[in-house]
């Protein structure tokens, strides 16, 4: 899972270089009825580049979810957390530390997302809530917690 999720974050880098401003109208809808209808996540990509270049986070949170929810890509809930953390902190790229930036009522969706990932043994959640625990980045400093999180994540890396 966590390589599906760093090819994904990689081809966004890679394609990021590249110009996808001049989407046309039918090619943005193709994209968004592939990824609504039929769990593309080439299509996927695509979306998160074009709405990434414009910096319209909040349009490519809906397509995050539906990735996650809908067609129940569980290694996308991940997706939908660092989603909502360029939406709280208008910023493209976010780290774990940008968590600390957010309001409480942020933290708590923020934290709900993580925590759902987490139950689902999906390995970006799991290290990303074992990072805010272990630093207490925006969260009370819980190092029991973060050390259990890190023999989950553990056993979770050898058995791929």
């Amino acid at each position: 899972m966590r390589a599906i999720s760093l090819i994904l974050v990689v081809g966004m880098i890679f394609h990021g270089c590249s110009n996808h401003d001049g989407l046309s109208e039918k090619q943005l809808k193709e994209y968004q009825n592939k990824v609504i209808e039929g769990n593309n996540r080439n299509a996927y990509v695509l979306l998160g580049e074009y709405y990434y270049n414009q910096g319209n986070y909040n349009e490519f949170l809906s397509y995050s979810l539906i990735m996650s929810y809908k067609h129940n890509n569980k290694e996308m809930i991940h997706n939908v957390y660092m989603d909502l953390l360029s939406i709280f902190t208008n910023k493209r790229f976010c780290t774990t530390k940008d968590f600390k930036l957010l309001s409480d009522d942020q933290k708590k969706l923020a934290l709900f997302f993580l925590n759902d990932g987490a139950e689902q043994n999906q390995i970006g959640c799991i290290d990303e809530l074992e990072k805010l625990y272990r630093n207490g980045w925006g969260v009370e400093k819980n190092i029991i917690k973060a050390d259990s999180l890190k023999k989950h994540l553990d056993r979770q890396m050898f058995k791929k």
